[in-house]
């Protein structure tokens, strides 16, 4: 048995449009919201679904059976990543009336076209769960050392803006630490902006701040005591920011991009 325990968890509700693909839509949130774990559940009804039953002693997925215009008696299911990217499983019960009698239809979800759908999905925001090939199964399943703590995950990020020493022999050698954003300014055509930077403005969800070591990152949220939760470009993994000591210049649009760049608080 593999057992982590969550201590950060937040609640998203929504409700899907007519029309839209449940497993695209599901992909799409979990990249918009930053979702690195989460336990989801809905009712509704679909246009049609596909479900499909896995093969125990093949190892292998059966053919799928499609179902039009039916009732969801029961929808559940994870997000997670597999080999990199945003992963959702997903199983369903529909039922589907057939002349005077109700036919009740179960499995793995590959697909399904919304009628109506509403659903609440509760993330756990101090666990990134990965999947990787399982020889016992044959299927893709969680990694025992991807259920990580935050102090593994969710890295503090350490730098002498963030963390001061007690005694600063040179104050010079502090602005090197976010040297960076007279480049960044510079190149922007924005020199004011380096000589004298004003906080204009926090970055969201989905916002894109640029950090001296790690480059361009996407905004994950804000953690419980207020820290910037930021994401690495194709990296599971996510980094905070205490903000206390820095502040963010911009923003700056970059095409569909909103970008800040950071510097140290003078």
């Amino acid at each position: 048995m593999i057992v982590f325990e969550s201590q950060k968890i937040r609640r998203i509700v929504g409700r899907l449009e007519r029309g839209e693909a449940l497993q695209a839509s599901l992909k799409r949130l979990a990249q918009e919201k930053g979702i690195t774990a989460s336990w989801l559940s809905a009712l509704g009804a679909f246009e049609w679904v596909e479900l499909m039953e896995y093969d125990q002693h093949a190892q292998k997925y059966k053919a799928p059976k499609r179902i039009e215009e039916c009732e969801i008696l029961h929808l559940t299911g994870n997000l997670s990543f597999r080999k990199g990217e945003n992963f959702a499983h997903v199983h369903a019960s529909v039922s589907k009336e057939v002349g005077d009698r109700i036919e009740v239809y179960g499995g793995h979800l590959v697909d399904a076209q919304v009628f109506a759908c509403e659903l609440m999905i509760e993330c756990l925001d101090d666990v990134v769960l990965q999947r990787e090939y399982d020889e016992a199964t044959g299927l893709d399943l969680w990694k025992g050392d991807c259920l990580a703590a935050p102090e593994s995950m969710v890295d503090e990020v350490e730098d002498r803006a963030t963390n001061p020493p007690k005694k600063v022999a040179a104050p010079a050698a502090e602005s090197l630490s976010w040297s960076q954003v007279a480049a960044v300014a510079q190149a922007a055509g924005n020199d004011s902006a380096a000589a004298a930077p004003r906080l204009e403005q926090m970055p969201k969800t989905g916002d894109y701040v640029q950090h001296k070591t790690f480059g361009l990152c996407r905004v994950e949220g804000r953690g419980v005591d207020g820290a910037l939760i930021i994401r690495l470009h194709n990296d599971p993994r996510r980094r905070k920011i205490s903000v206390d000591h820095v502040e963010f210049i911009g923003p700056k649009q970059d095409g569909d991009k909103r970008v800040f760049v950071l510097r140290k608080r003078g």
